[in-house]
């Protein structure tokens, strides 16, 4: 239902402003991204106020939101399926950053702090940006353009997350734990392997007659 109404809205719009086919195509893809972001972002809300751990989960989805921008990364084949999947990753997230920062040493939690930004960083300039078959991006510049957006993402994400710990040490871990999870789930959905986790997931939700 929400995909004909949204297929409606950009055949609408594209008669309106004589947009080619293609042009439509694009058009109708950007109102999906957005009413399924905002579909997702409202359920990681409600998740995040049941489980108590609202902060947190605002947190991955800032620093999950800042870095899929411009890395790009797996999606799921439907809206449905991306919304709910964009929904609980965020939850589930939040909920192992307030377990892990209750539980863990400082030193630990900056070493594994570290060795997530690293493997990110790594990643990035290997796989970043990851293609998307709805919206890909076949331009050289404009790969490297993203490319560089990504990794001065994550670079500014770590020194802000760093510099919150570092100036109120123990007040912030769970959302310094929580913005390095973001990080470090978004950039391994670039890998052949995200990409694998992501097809399984996907499989799940059909499982589940999720169109």
């Amino acid at each position: 239902m929400a995909n004909h109404f949204l297929s409606r809205i950009a055949s609408f719009m594209g008669n309106k402003l004589g947009l080619s086919s293609e042009d439509e195509a694009v058009l109708l893809y950007g109102l999906e991204i957005v009413f399924s972001s905002s579909i997702s972002f409202l359920l990681a809300i409600v998740l995040g106020i049941i489980f108590k751990v609202l902060a947190e989960v605002l947190m991955v989805i800032i620093a999950w939101f800042c870095l899929r921008q411009f890395a790009g990364g797996a999606h799921c084949s439907s809206m449905w399926r991306c919304a709910l999947t964009s929904s609980l990753v965020p939850a589930l997230l939040g909920l192992l950053a307030g377990w892990l920062s209750r539980y863990l040493q400082k030193n630990f939690i900056l070493y594994l702090f570290a060795l997530i930004f690293i493997a990110a960083i790594f990643i990035t300039l290997r796989l970043a940006p990851a293609d998307n078959p709805q919206k890909p991006v076949r331009s050289s510049r404009r790969r490297r353009r993203f490319r560089n957006l990504a990794l001065a993402a994550e670079l500014l994400l770590a020194i802000l997350l760093l510099g919150a710990e570092m100036l109120a040490p123990g007040k912030y871990t769970s959302l310094v734990l929580a913005g390095a999870l973001a990080v470090g789930v978004e950039t391994f959905f670039l890998t052949p392997a995200g990409y694998r986790v992501m097809s399984r997931i996907d499989i799940f939700w059909g499982t589940l007659k999720v169109k």
